[in-house]
């Protein structure tokens, strides 16, 4: 509740809760995120001092974190995105780059990209977590993607290299059924199928797109509807492995080359998928058509 005392208020089945936080600070917050574990992060007004406040609802307690070692160790004081990932990091974007926390006790982590500190020349304006648990980042500059650790580029999407109407992206939103990642820009909304998605612990209808696959076509095939994280494993008939992928969440991805680096033949093609304790089953066929 910005610029109001108390600033942080919880509402549980209809009943109401206000917390009061030990620094004036926490009464101009701008973006507020909860963890896994129950804690909830609060980002203060850059033009209010900064900084991170961290709230434990269940004591009350709470602290300041700032960009010196010993009390957070951020990039930087001024905050304006958060994110809560699939392992329980906390990960922060700011006007000089990016880190995450493993928990309120313990200074910020700054993910290493290209020898440097990752995005440290760029302002986040949003960070979203799809279903492969990779971290999406918006910029003044474009659109990055990045592995779940922060420190592999998967894609860097702007508006010379991709449909995106403008560099200049002030939010994303994941469509975690489809894996369909949006884009707001200062001149409109994009989109981008990403090939993640959030699924559970066991297959469910199994979807492979396209199928069958035709001569002209250049792209990748989707397969979604695996189990988390599953192993994919491609064989022809006579199971002879063609191509072996780990799903991003629910959903893998295959770019039609086998470990040569060559495109199959033309035939009916066998998809597997391991779960984490080994167990395989084959969940889908795949036909191509050269």
């Amino acid at each position: 509740n910005y610029n109001a005392m108390p600033g942080i208020l919880r509402l549980t089945d209809e009943s109401w809760e206000a917390f009061t936080l030990d620094f004036t600070q926490g009464q101009y917050a701008l973006e507020i995120e909860a963890d896994p574990f129950g804690f909830v992060w609060i980002a203060v007004d850059p033009a209010r001092g900064g900084g991170l406040i961290v709230l434990d609802p269940g004591t009350g307690g709470n602290v300041m974190l700032n960009e010196n070692p010993g009390t957070g160790a951020l990039p930087s004081r001024r905050v304006f995105s958060l994110a809560s990932d699939r392992d329980g990091n906390l990960w922060a974007g700011t006007d000089a780059g990016v880190c995450f926390f493993y928990s309120p006790e313990e200074d910020a982590v700054r993910p290493i990209f290209e020898s440097r500190f990752l995005l440290k020349d760029e302002t986040i304006t949003d960070i979203e977590v799809d279903g492969g648990n990779r971290k999406w980042m918006a910029t003044q500059r474009g659109v990055w993607l990045f592995n779940p650790a922060g420190d592999e580029l998967v894609h860097n999407f702007t508006s010379e290299n991709s449909p995106l109407p403008s560099n200049r992206v002030y939010d994303i939103a994941i469509n975690d059924q489809t894996g369909e990642v949006f884009f707001a820009t200062e001149n409109g909304i994009a989109s981008f199928r990403a090939g993640a998605t959030v699924s559970g612990d066991e297959f469910q209808s199994i979807t492979i797109f396209p199928n069958p696959v035709t001569a002209d076509y250049s792209g990748s095939v989707g397969m979604s509807g695996l189990a988390t994280d599953a192993i994919v494993k491609i064989t022809d008939i006579n199971g002879k492995l063609i191509a072996e992928l780990r799903a991003n969440g629910g959903t893998a991805v295959w770019n039609l080359l086998d470990a040569r680096g060559r495109r199959p033949s033309t035939g009916i093609y066998l998809v597997f998928g391991a779960l984490a304790d080994g167990k395989e089953r084959m969940v889908g066929k795949i036909a191509i058509i050269d």
